[in-house]
């Protein structure tokens, strides 16, 4: 299985618009892998994981790949993953759509659709797949089960992690949460992973930080748990990833916290299989 980083930056990207801080400045005179657009993942070329405000300069920068999906899958409805008013361009006088999508998610996913295209909603050929922790379904050549976040809305929408498998390998990927509560744990514990993307907004200032977002240190303890239950093998993947620019921390300043730990960081454009 191939996961591509299409972003790897928090709500705010990084550097953040408008913002004087020194983390932003810093990453303005390094480039690079210090220039973090807001996090989405695409996996064997045909599944996105959350579709952002950035997702026009993904598409762009990686492909056009929008095109070839066969299933969008949101985590939650925060802004910065579900930018749900570009499915504009999936409506008839806007674009030329020829085949269906599955759409999978919360029912407040599914909610924000009706609400903000009304009667119009039917149009947009999406294949409505409401998910609830623990749920298992098949699309996109692969299986995703749907496991429950350390994370809040304003709606008290249940967050959602999961997981990807197919043949050839197993994908956690856990952004937008803290510590998960004991069910999860337990949940998580049937998986054997091979790559696994663990949140860590908080970054090095707030390294402690485990509710609703992760620091650093915490990532680390995420980790740990996960290879005490036995989740991980011998040659598993582990990232850090969604950064924000108030956890503060360069590129390199994460590679130098995480490496020694055996964890890589995730920055634009990254690809593993």
């Amino acid at each position: 299985m191939q996961v591509k980083v299409l972003g790897s930056a928090a709500a705010e990207g990084w550097p953040a618009l408008f913002c004087e801080c020194e983390h932003c400045a810093k990453a303005k005179l390094n480039g690079g892998k210090d220039l973090r657009s807001r996090t989405s993942y695409l996996l064997n070329g045909k599944l996105l994981l959350d579709m952002g405000p950035d997702i026009y300069l993904h598409d762009t920068r990686y492909g056009f790949f929008t095109q070839n999906l066969e299933a969008i899958v949101i985590s939650h409805t925060h802004e910065d993953h579900y930018n749900y008013d570009e499915f504009v361009n999936r409506l008839e006088y806007m674009s030329v759509v020829s085949k269906d999508i599955d759409l999978l998610g919360s029912k407040e996913v599914f909610s924000k659709i009706k609400k903000h295209f009304g009667d119009k909603s039917n149009q947009l050929k999406l294949k409505k797949n409401i998910m609830n922790p623990g749920d298992t379904v098949e699309l996109a050549g692969m299986q995703l089960t749907a496991l429950r976040a350390n994370h809040q809305t304003a709606s008290g929408e249940t967050c959602l992690n999961y997981v990807f498998h197919d043949d050839s390998g197993s994908v956690l990927i856990a952004n937008d949460t803290g510590w998960w509560d004991d069910e999860t744990w337990d949940f998580i514990s049937k998986f054997k992973l091979d790559i696994v993307f663990i949140d860590s907004t908080l970054g090095l200032l707030y390294s402690d930080r485990k509710n609703g977002h992760m620091g650093a240190e915490v990532v680390v303890e995420f980790r740990d748990k996960l290879k005490a239950l036995g989740c991980l093998k011998p040659d598993s993947q582990v990232f850090a990833n969604h950064f924000s620019h108030n956890g503060g921390g360069s590129h390199s300043e994460l590679c130098s916290f995480f490496e020694p730990h055996g964890i890589g960081v995730g920055y634009d454009g990254l690809t593993c299989s």
